[in-house]
């Protein structure tokens, strides 16, 4: 829902700037609904099990409020980014935020530890795509990769050792 919900908001910002895109645009538009389609074919079946479930379970009101959730954190990650650029004295629409935080998660899948230095270039690319300076687009990167990976990192860890973490690690050592 997140990804779809980023997608969407991303849109406008993914706009063609050249007549060429007009001739490759329906083929990718055709690609995308042909893989689509194969997806979909080998996992509706399965969804439509998963479904009969959730509703024995009675697990649809969790479901609701898991993707509610969802949209509210993705939400969060596209403000993060406007305020970065603000930090900067570069105002962000939400549709190139939206942009940036898919492109900071596409490079992501690279399997760097860490994306470090891919998902750092992708962010400084982003930054000067949408017309940031190049140092201030540096600057923004630091400082994004700086809140979503050692932040995140920093509170994990603070959780772990609120919920015993270190007892876990001390037994799975004996």
């Amino acid at each position: 829902a997140g990804f779809v919900m980023l997608g969407l908001l991303a849109l406008p910002a993914l706009k063609p700037a050249s007549p060429r895109w007009f001739g490759v645009a329906p083929v990718i538009l055709v690609a995308v609904v042909a893989l689509a389609w194969l997806v979909l074919r080998r996992v509706l079946p399965q969804a439509r099990s998963w479904h009969g479930t959730i509703r024995r379970d009675g697990l649809g009101s969790v479901l609701v409020a898991t993707v509610g959730c969802s949209c509210v954190i993705w939400s969060l990650d596209v403000l993060r980014v406007t305020l970065t650029g603000l930090a900067f004295g570069f105002r962000i629409t939400a549709p190139r935020a939206a942009t940036l935080s898919l492109l900071r998660l596409g490079s992501g899948l690279v399997p760097v530890p860490g994306g470090l230095g891919v998902v750092d270039g992708t962010l400084v690319a982003g930054f000067l795509w949408i017309g940031m300076p190049a140092g201030s687009a540096a600057a923004a990167a630091l400082v994004e990769r700086a809140i979503v990976y050692v932040w995140g990192t920093l509170l994990g860890a603070g959780a772990l050792l609120l919920i015993g973490g270190t007892r876990t690690l001390r037994s799975a050592r004996a």
